[in-house]
């Protein structure tokens, strides 16, 4: 009779982890996954840690290998060691920046949503700062911001890293304080959704039951813009008959730009020329682990509204 050790490494071996082609090893890998997951779910509790131990195990060198090893054993045991030999994994310089950021989300995710047992040797915080310092690499950056006198008066940049529907809370605070900015302050305010939380097309490496954050398209088809009106079942119209795109809340319209990929370099040089051709006033960033907002925060000051706990916020 074939060991749970023999077979865990047997069905292991049928999940391939390099191709040049996502689309392609994804599907190749959804069966293999798919044969894997229900072997497990079928074992006994005791017959389960065999299986675990014998995932673990696995020597290995390959980084994808591991990946997905250290996330399987994540969830299944909600080990901190795991957790923290993922971070260790987002601060590996051999790994591009959307494998480091995927994997990075995987484990906060899992964090955010589970209690993990016992001690945390490498933490997010390391990890994030190892992914936000490749990422400035790319860019220029002033010893300090500039000053208050070359600044924009009343304009004001609201830089928000997920926006969704008025149900998902940090859509809802981004908006009151653009709502707060324009009518009590009388701020002018550009909106920006960096959407900077990790995607199903961050996904350069294959992890166990993957967790990709949702991001809406606010783009037509044929390229136009749209102008978006949000209400409390989720957007309800957009229109082009404006050039741009505007959010609709509360009889304000506000300009709005969703980032398409933070590590797209030419994307986000250009957005960036945006803020040093005209710095705003200030920029108020929603939510945490936003490597836009760092970037930024090195040309204008930045003011950081967490919507989480635990987690890294702008450095900054």
């Amino acid at each position: 009779m074939e060991s749970i050790e023999d077979k865990a490494g047997l069905l292991l071996e049928n999940i391939v982890f390099k191709s040049h082609d996502r689309t392609s090893l994804k599907a190749q890998n959804k069966e293999a996954i798919l044969k894997f997951s229900r072997w497990f779910n079928e074992l006994s509790t005791t017959d389960k840690n065999r299986a675990v131990a014998a995932v673990e195990s696995i020597s290995t060198r390959d980084i994808d290998l591991r990946a997905f090893v250290l996330t399987f054993c994540l969830r299944q045991t909600s080990q901190a060691t795991y957790y923290s030999q993922i971070m260790d994994l987002c601060l590996d310089l051999t790994l591009d920046l959307h494998s480091r950021w995927y994997l990075y989300w995987q484990a906060i995710y899992y964090k955010f949503t589970r209690k993990l047992q016992g001690d945390i040797t490498t933490d997010d915080t390391d990890a994030y700062t190892s992914i936000l310092k490749t990422f400035l690499q790319n860019f220029h950056l002033p010893e300090k911001p500039c000053p208050d006198n070359v600044r924009t008066k009343d304009y004001v940049i609201v830089l928000t890293n997920q926006f969704l529907a008025l149900q998902h809370a940090p859509t809802y605070i981004t908006l009151e304080i653009c709502d707060t900015l324009v009518k009590q302050l009388g701020k002018k305010v550009f909106l920006i959704n960096a959407a900077s939380m990790a995607r199903e097309k961050d996904e350069q490496i294959t992890v166990f039951d993957p967790h990709a954050a949702t991001c809406l398209d606010y783009y037509s088809a044929d390229g136009t813009n749209k102008k978006i009106k949000l209400t409390l079942d989720n957007i309800s119209q957009w229109t082009t008959d404006r050039n741009g795109v505007f959010v609709e809340h509360k009889e304000m319209q506000y300009p709005f730009y969703q980032i398409k990929d933070i590590f797209n370099q030419e994307e986000m040089q250009n957005l960036l020329q945006v803020v040093i051709n005209q710095p705003p006033e200030l920029i108020v960033a929603i939510g945490d682990s936003n490597p836009c907002a760092d970037l930024f925060a090195h040309h204008v000051p930045t003011a950081v509204f967490p919507c989480g706990y635990s987690l890294p916020q702008c450095r900054n």
